[in-house]
């Protein structure tokens, strides 16, 4: 599959890289002047060897922005926006690429944490600062607790169930995030003297972020791949609020896959230019492929058990260790 971006902008030759995006190899032709380096991708770092390939070609035109459908795949086209190295449309653009190459062999991400426990695997789902960072970070604590992802994690259908994929290599950490784990020593003790030098630096800085390697966290990461057993609906409350646990309708629960697999499928494609225009638009799924298996994946979602969770960060860490057997 290709995507085409064309771009009102000067003239200049050709260039090409390849970069590794979520496991695929995504070929980059652009006559900007410039190119996406690897680094820009590092959040992106997969363990699943999916041997994927596609490309992405940036062009001019002076049409409006939209995306649609070419024959080669996937038109982009982004009309007088004014693009420099800052806000540019390189990263949504491979990003996307790889995204909808990987959909259509199955390969779906959410915007949830993912963890293995001894008593099945679980999806904590929840929109930004519902707890799942801390929440995964506390449970990997845990020697019998393997990790895919705190914030985003990868799913798919095995066998007809839906299952955890794999893990990602790095994970974002925030130093407010950061601050609160490095007080339980059963976590500090496990990270680098790299993380622990930068928490550090940042003990003033409370919105600090860094992209931190699983290996520096000393996180134990799930290799292949774990059926969800149960999807929560988390909320983390101030410490000592007491637990509520409640059962969701099925309908309710779909909505919410569904919405989370959104968060990511659209959210990451929106990007402004340095005048605070679109640079490129919010992407809605078109496909087939991709679209037959959101809905296989809405049916298996369907028949997991789903909870809305909510309690002080200690209460919901007991509750699942206590469910799920870690």
């Amino acid at each position: 599959m290709e995507v085409i971006l064309f771009m009102n902008i000067g003239q200049s030759a050709f260039t090409s890289c390849n970069v590794a995006v979520m496991g695929v190899e995504v070929r980059v032709d652009s006559n900007l002047g410039w190119l996406p380096e690897q680094r820009m991708f590092g959040m992106w770092e997969t363990s699943l060897d999916l041997d994927l390939s596609t490309s992405v070609t940036l062009v001019r035109t002076s049409d409006s922005p939209r995306w649609k459908l070419a024959k080669a795949g996937l038109r982009v086209e982004v009309g007088s926006s004014r693009v420099t190295r800052v806000s540019n449309p390189y990263f949504s653009a491979a990003l996307f690429a790889a995204e909808i190459h990987r959909q259509q062999t199955g390969v779906f991400q959410l915007h949830a944490a993912g963890l293995n426990l001894p008593g099945g695997a679980v999806l904590l789902t929840g929109g930004s600062g519902a707890g799942k960072t801390i929440t995964a970070l506390r449970l990997c604590a845990e020697e019998t607790v393997a990790y895919a992802g705190a914030d985003r994690c990868q799913i798919g259908l095995r066998e007809g169930k839906l299952a955890l994929l794999g893990h990602w290599r790095n994970t974002r950490l925030r130093s407010s995030s950061a601050l609160m784990l490095a007080h339980r020593e059963a976590i500090r003790r496990r990270w680098s003297q790299d993380v622990l030098d930068w928490l550090g630096t940042v003990e003033s800085g409370w919105d600090a972020k860094r992209t931190v390697s699983i290996n520096d966290l000393g996180l134990a990461p799930l290799v292949d791949a774990a059926p969800i057993s149960a999807i929560y609906d988390l909320r983390v409350l101030p410490p000592g609020s007491p637990l509520a646990v409640k059962p969701m309708l099925p309908r309710d629960a779909v909505y919410a896959l569904a919405a989370s697999l959104g968060d990511l499928t659209s959210g990451f494609l929106m990007v402004l230019d340095d005048d605070g225009r679109p640079l490129m638009p919010a992407f809605h799924d078109a496909f087939p492929g991709p679209s037959d298996q959101r809905t296989a994946l809405a049916a298996a979602a369907h028949r997991i058990p789903r909870f809305r969770l909510r309690g002080g960060p200690d209460e919901v860490c007991r509750y699942l260790i206590a469910r799920h057997g870690a």
